[in-house]
């Protein structure tokens, strides 16, 4: 029974991850479940013990996987609650971030490949291909728990475009300013990201809508968040395309006022 054995000697526990991740074996549904819940057991288990039977994990040379599974389980938590809280790693990216969440820097990437071939024979239309159609690095995080930041080049189609940079600051729900380079607030599939969409490309109507745009950006959520509104204040840009086509400067003294209202029933 794992849970009388594992309540006997808790460090029990570490070294059936030691041994399924240096032997590459698996855990039994059982065993794992029990872990999980008894995981707070180690705490009555010797420091000194427990020291020992972490450095000596560490030193095997194949720890990683038996750490993977310590991290599963939840037992890390426990042992090093401030290394868990500081790194951390899922399907949205890497993230390091301070023991109290204040403060943190997440690292991920977007990376979009097109195969394109047409049925035409006439090689003047255009060539079959693949293209690199995003090729984004992303680094955001968050300072002091209220001030938000983003940062993401793109380096695809043969040229390096800085397609967001801006910080956003969560006063309230009802009122956050974003300042920076940042997706003009008009245009519900422009304000999709290009990875939840539902087909490959945008629709055509998105076309006459701005994308990213440079400006002042006032938002919040209102009436228990059944209401979300967006004014920003922009440089402007032409329909469908960013500031990068005016070298992310401005041209002239006019500028745009752009704006929405999401209501949720």
């Amino acid at each position: 029974d794992p849970d009388v054995r594992f309540r006997e000697d808790p460090v029990r526990m570490m070294r059936a991850c030691e041994m399924a991740g240096r032997l590459g074996f698996g855990i039994e549904a059982g065993t794992q479940a029990a872990i999980h819940e008894l995981r707070k057991e180690m705490e009555k288990a010797s420091p000194a013990r427990l020291t020992d039977e972490l450095v000596a994990l560490l030193r095997c040379g194949r720890s990683g996987p038996s750490l993977q599974w310590m991290l599963e389980l939840g037992l890390l938590d426990v042992l090093i609650p401030e290394a868990h809280a500081m790194v951390k790693a899922s399907e949205r990216g890497f993230t390091v971030q301070s023991a109290d969440g204040a403060n943190n820097v997440k690292l991920r990437g977007v990376l979009h490949v097109d195969g394109r071939a047409l049925l035409s024979e006439d090689d003047t239309i255009v060539d079959d291909q693949f293209l690199l159609r995003r090729v984004r690095p992303i680094v955001e995080g968050t300072v002091g728990g209220i001030y938000d930041f983003r940062f993401t080049p793109d380096f695809a189609q043969g040229r390096t475009v800085i397609q967001d940079a801006y910080v956003t600051g969560r006063f309230d729900p009802a009122f956050q300013v974003t300042a920076g380079k940042f997706k003009a607030p008009i245009g519900l599939e422009r304000l999709q990201s290009a990875s939840d969409i539902r087909f490959v490309e945008r629709a055509y109507p998105t076309q006459l809508v701005t994308n990213r745009d440079i400006g002042l950006q006032v938002a919040g959520n209102l009436l228990e968040d059944r209401l979300a509104y967006q004014v920003a204040f922009l440089n402007g840009s032409n329909d469908g395309r960013s500031s990068e086509d005016f070298s992310d400067v401005e041209v002239n003294d006019d500028k745009e006022w752009a704006g929405r209202i999401f209501i949720r029933i």
